[in-house]
């Protein structure tokens, strides 16, 4: 990397530098989730009580949706027969119907359909509990008619019979060697984050791309960028998030751009949103903020780790922008603390991001 020549450089939908480059792919597998919860927890808080959200009545509130996704999700593990759809042979168990959740959170476009899916799911699992304990499958309508599988990009939740190869390759291969960890510890890992960092998603982790292959995969790339900097960019870094990103968590992006890291080289700008990167919603803030950035003017250094610009969007999928939303304040609920004093001021420069990256070489 080039440091001295860097222009302009936006970071969107941002993984950990730090841990992508010095950590086994098992010790930070819990960062793939952090946000997933949190951020169906807001969509419930946007769908409840509106009349275009197909899941919710008038008289639903965040919590009692809440109820109902735990009972859906319940039922499909006690009860599930095996049966298929005859869209993409999509199966109705606990883990498919949380990953198309999952899936679904991240795309505006998209988000809409978790209600189709968690009412089909809901009639269809109702049934299998009836004496007959017999149901005939859904069919549910996606738009162009492509289920998240098809829709959504290849790193989040894949089936493992679809998983790319060349993605196994180049995430393993960058990673550091993992040869010490075994299955039985992906196993066991996965049982810790399902317990204590996300009760409805943690136990996908399987699902999440090759990161629990790597333990397998004994070959390394030959040239990997030196894993500590002590220089940072010539100009400033705009490093985006929404508040709660089901792919590539706030926590990082808060992370790359805190004092320990890129300092006063970043600007972090937060979107009081769900959904994968700022690009999921629309927001007149977000747009103003990139296009003065590109322009030569970056947002002002706040002084401290917390965002230096939050930015609203103008209405949700469903409607109004629940009020809990814009109040939004981040938790340090992590390992930020014990990792920034280990590793100080030194950080890979092998940015990891999953939408946007605009480059100006001076």
């Amino acid at each position: 990397m080039f440091p001295d020549r860097v222009g302009r450089v936006i970071l969107d939908g941002v993984l950990d530098p730090e841990k992508y480059g010095n950590r086994k792919p098992m010790k930070w597998a819990e960062v793939d989730v952090y946000d997933v919860d949190f951020a169906l927890k807001s969509w419930t808080e946007a769908c409840a009580g509106s009349q275009n959200c197909r899941f919710s009545t008038r008289n639903d509130t965040s919590s009692t949706l809440l109820t109902k996704i735990d009972t859906i999700l319940n039922t499909a593990y006690e009860k599930y027969d095996g049966s298929i759809t005859a869209i993409d042979n999509l199966d109705w168990s606990y883990d498919t119907i949380a990953a198309l959740m999952q899936a679904l959170l991240g795309s505006t476009m998209m988000v809409d359909q978790i209600g189709s899916i968690l009412n089909a799911s809901e009639q269809y699992l109702f049934n299998l509990t009836q004496p007959s304990g017999k149901a005939v499958p859904p069919n549910i309508s996606f738009p162009m008619g492509k289920s998240p599988y098809n829709t959504m990009p290849s790193y989040g939740v894949v089936p493992p019979d679809v998983l790319s190869n060349i993605a196994v390759a180049v995430f393993c291969g960058d990673t550091v060697d993992d040869g010490s960890t075994t299955t039985e510890d992906v196993f066991k890992e996965t049982i810790r984050i399902s317990q204590s960092v996300s009760r409805i998603f943690g136990s996908l982790y399987p699902l999440h791309g090759p990161r629990a292959l790597c333990h397998k995969w004994t070959s390394r790339a030959v040239e990997r960028l030196p894993q500590k900097f002590n220089k940072q960019p010539k100009n400033v870094v705009l490093v985006l998030s929404t508040m709660a990103d089901p792919i590539t968590p706030y926590y990082s992006a808060r992370r790359l751009a805190s004092s320990n890291m890129l300092g006063s080289k970043a600007r972090l700008v937060r979107l009081n949103s769900i959904g994968h990167s700022s690009l999921s919603n629309n927001s007149t803030c977000i747009f103003e903020v990139v296009k003065k950035f590109v322009d030569g003017t970056p947002p002002d250094d706040a002084g401290n780790d917390e965002a230096d610009v939050t930015c609203n969007i103008e209405q949700t999928v469903f409607g109004a922008v629940p009020p809990t939303w814009p109040q939004f304040q981040f938790t340090q609920t992590h390992d930020e603390s014990s990792n920034s004093a280990r590793f100080g001021t030194s950080y890979s420069l092998f940015f990891l991001f999953a939408s946007a990256a605009l480059l100006l070489l001076r």
